[in-house]
């Protein structure tokens, strides 16, 4: 039975994690699966039955990275396992430099992480055996900006348990009320994923037509600075910051619009999990929602919006960060426009919710687990 160390940061909730922890699930179906994270921390993703093993690194940020080295050089020495795959920059990072005789494979999940580290990187993430994109459009700037052959760079599109997530979305939801028509996100609240524009276009669309309400789900640095926001657009009232919830989906099915405002992606899982119930609107972004919401055939949208075969594309955002105007960029106005006419257009609500739906059931854990057998015994 071929050993496989999956390696990542923490176990924390997010995309990342959770595609990482269900991988290690689904391999030790029929591998000996270890994952190793550099730190534990609260409010992890459930990782019972699964073999993690800690770093409990140091404190002192100086030595941060000599003691993950260490301590991950002399886990492959004891183990010698057979594939070590890794998920985000500096996981990859010291699973390159840690390179044994096994087959190391890194994974490049976001638009950033193609470029994150130093130039420097770039020559050593060359030494990896495979490099897992999470889109083809990821894997055509990998292929490109690193430089290395083509049949090295794969693409593994993220996996969703259909099944987890209807059983989960039945659950009864009694802290908040769904009496208006109601747009959700679900993201950290960091500056990348874009949260003040969906403001400012919401505090139009809210302006145009009471009968509406955003619900944000999820936490981050800018919470705090986001909801006094809506102070100064004057849409408190109808906004409301859920914050971190471990079952987003109940809430997701319940509302009737998901829009995605990020700076850039790489498979953006909220979006095709959203997209199981209700339509969604998402911005161009570099990677990702374009890849999901169109056949390929698509053109980027550039002064309108784009209605594409399983969701609507409005142009990319600019990256204002600005939490204090209340004038609104031409991204953001027709943002709203697409929102307004989505909510009025019963036809093209209806039409795009069961497409979307199609679309989203394309990404199953059967394919997701071929795929990633084939990656694994590869051997080229």
């Amino acid at each position: 039975m071929k050993k496989i160390l999956i390696i990542i940061p923490s176990i924390k909730y997010g995309g990342q994690e959770k595609v990482a922890v269900n991988t290690a699930r689904m391999l030790a179906k029929e591998y000996d699966v270890t994952l190793f994270v550099f730190y534990r921390g609260e409010k992890e993703i459930d990782s019972s039955g699964l073999n993690v093993v800690s770093c409990e690194e140091t404190t002192d940020t100086k030595i941060k990275i000599i003691y993950r080295l260490m301590k991950l050089y002399k886990l492959k020495k004891k183990y010698k396992f057979d594939v070590c795959l890794s998920f985000s920059p500096s996981a990859n990072l010291i699973n390159i430099l840690t390179k044994r005789h096994e087959r190391t494979l890194t994974s490049i999940r976001g638009y950033k992480s193609i470029f994150a580290k130093s130039s420097r990187f770039r020559v050593i993430q060359r030494k990896a055996d495979g490099i897992i994109c999470v889109s083809k459009a990821i894997a055509d700037k990998v292929y490109s900006y690193y430089g290395i052959r083509r049949e090295k760079v794969f693409v593994l599109y993220n996996a969703y348990d259909f099944e987890e997530i209807e059983r989960l979305s039945q659950e009864i939801v009694d802290d908040y009320e769904f009496n208006k028509f109601t747009i959700c996100n679900v993201s950290h609240m960091n500056e990348v994923k874009g949260i003040e524009h969906l403001l400012r276009a919401f505090s139009k669309v809210n302006k145009k037509d009471a009968d509406t309400q955003l619900l944000l789900i999820g936490d981050g640095n800018l919470r705090d600075k986001l909801e006094e926001y809506t102070k100064i657009l004057g849409i408190q009232d109808s906004v409301t910051f859920m914050g971190y919830r471990e079952n987003p989906y109940k809430y997701v099915k319940k509302s009737q619009l998901y829009v995605l405002t990020s700076e850039n992606e790489g498979f953006p899982n909220s979006l095709v999990e959203a997209m199981i119930y209700i339509p969604a609107i998402s911005v161009d972004c570099e990677t990702g929602p374009y890849e999901i919401l169109t056949n390929g055939n698509s053109e980027h949208p550039k002064n309108r919006y784009s209605i594409c075969p399983y969701g609507i594309l409005t142009p990319n955002l600019a990256k204002s960060r600005d939490y204090a105007t209340i004038q609104l960029e031409k991204e953001e106005i027709i943002l709203a426009d697409a929102i307004l006419e989505l909510k009025n257009d019963n036809s093209l609500y209806e039409h795009l919710k069961k497409a979307g739906r199609k679309r989203s059931l394309e990404y199953s854990i059967v394919s997701y687990y071929r795929k990633l057998i084939e990656i694994i015994e590869n051997n080229n």
